[in-house]
């Protein structure tokens, strides 16, 4: 009986507190747009609590209520208002990571800048709705942005130029000239990946007419001859010290048995087809390869991933001991200008030698370690001096019998 008469009290006293709401229109906004309008009931147990325990402030309940999850109160809300909300996660979206393409054929990086995701913090969702609780309850979509992984600026760090060298070969004949724009071509545009090697002779392929090289002059067992496909050594020896600076391994490097013209000592790497020259990318990065040969300079340029450290280094060729030579090879001059036993010296001999190159590494200026990168041997040459197919002695006896005839 007491039951019956406290209940309509207590209804006609909620029912004057300012605060007691039996349902509400949840509209929700996004980019200055309506992104989700609908009308929820409230049930009456749940208005009741609040009104007796909070006061009628639903904020109050959401904030205290930490024993249950922010979907649990959106249900105590209104029942299938939590799933209803699902909905909204349509406007998650992932990061896009910076990201570049190496176009290979002309040897250049475009870029794809980064894009930020986001998530819809369904949380701040929900507590927006019971801080705005009204008839007419408006509330914006809270999203958390999600930063991507890999920035633009890192990407182009990754693709930044990291070694370089270059050699002139202005003063050599068009066939050395087109041997050498012909290997340069092989390489340019090549990829080392992270943890591959390269190999030039697989690059390049076998110095043969049929490849594409011309006759010209090599060095072969000690001397300068004519070999197919001269000139391909100095391309190797330009990658070689171009891919030095740049922080990658040389896997294997075999010098000339001559020193070269165009690098000093211990700088070169000589290929044949027993011969290669590898190179190692010891990184987690791609490394990127572009050369340019003009018909007087041949470029090749590196780009990847920093490897320094921080660290400045210079590469050093150091001659350590030279071996001299007094010998000369004869060759007989046909052409008449020398008379019986004269000689003539065409090329002088050229001392062989001991060297090494040395990386030196600096730090704020200040050389900080220095490592023997190879030491090898160059053979001496002989001089090479022309000689008359006479003896003196056969003009001696030429004009007795001259002489005799005369007489």
């Amino acid at each position: 009986m007491l039951t019956l008469i406290t209940l309509p009290i207590l209804l006609a006293l909620l029912g004057g507190y300012a605060y007691f709401k039996s349902f509400f229109v949840l509209e929700i906004t996004h980019n200055e747009g309506i992104v989700f309008e609908r009308r929820y009931q409230i049930p009456f147990r749940t208005t009741i609590a609040i009104a007796l325990k909070h006061n009628g402030d639903y904020a109050k309940f959401y904030n205290t209520r930490t024993d249950i999850s922010s979907a649990q109160k959106l249900d105590y809300l209104s029942k299938g208002l939590s799933a209803d909300l699902q909905e909204l996660q349509k406007f998650n979206f992932l990061p896009r990571d910076a990201a570049y393409q190496w176009n290979a054929a002309d040897t250049n990086f475009t870029y794809e800048k980064e894009m930020s995701g986001q998530v819809v913090d369904m949380d701040e969702l929900a507590k927006s709705i019971f801080e705005n609780l009204a008839p007419k309850t408006k509330v914006s979509l809270p999203c958390k942005p999600i930063a991507p992984a890999r920035m633009l600026l890192d990407v182009k760090k990754s693709t930044a130029l990291q070694g370089f060298y270059s050699t002139n070969y202005s003063s050599s004949a068009q066939a050395r000239k087109h041997n050498i724009s012909v290997a340069a071509g092989r390489l340019n545009g090549a990829v080392i990946s992270p943890g591959e090697a390269l190999s030039f002779n697989k690059v390049v392929g076998d110095r043969t007419s049929a490849n594409g090289f011309m006759l010209s002059i090599i060095i072969s067992d000690g001397k300068f001859v004519p070999g197919t496909g001269g000139g391909v050594c100095q391309v190797s020896t330009t990658l070689y010290n171009a891919c030095l600076r740049a922080g990658l391994t040389i896997d294997y490097a075999k010098p000339h048995s001559l020193p070269v013209s165009y690098v000093p000592p211990s700088c070169d790497a000589m290929v044949s087809r027993t011969n290669d020259l590898v190179i190692k990318n010891p990184t987690d990065s791609h490394f990127f390869l572009k050369t340019k040969a003009d018909g007087a300079t041949l470029s090749i340029f590196v780009y990847g991933a920093d490897t320094s450290g921080g660290k400045v280094f210079n590469i050093k060729s150091t001659v350590e001991r030279r071996i001299e030579s007094n010998q000369y090879e004869e060759i007989i001059d046909n052409s008449g200008k020398l008379q019986p036993g004269e000689r003539k010296v065409i090329k002088a001999p050229k001392a062989g030698l001991v060297s090494s190159a040395y990386m030196e590494y600096y730090c704020n200026g200040v050389l900080v370690e220095t490592k023997r990168l190879r030491q090898d041997y160059y053979s001496p040459q002989k001089g090479i001096v022309a000689v008359s197919p006479y003896a003196k002695s056969d003009l001696d006896e030429r004009e007795v019998e001259i002489a005799n005839i005369c007489s």
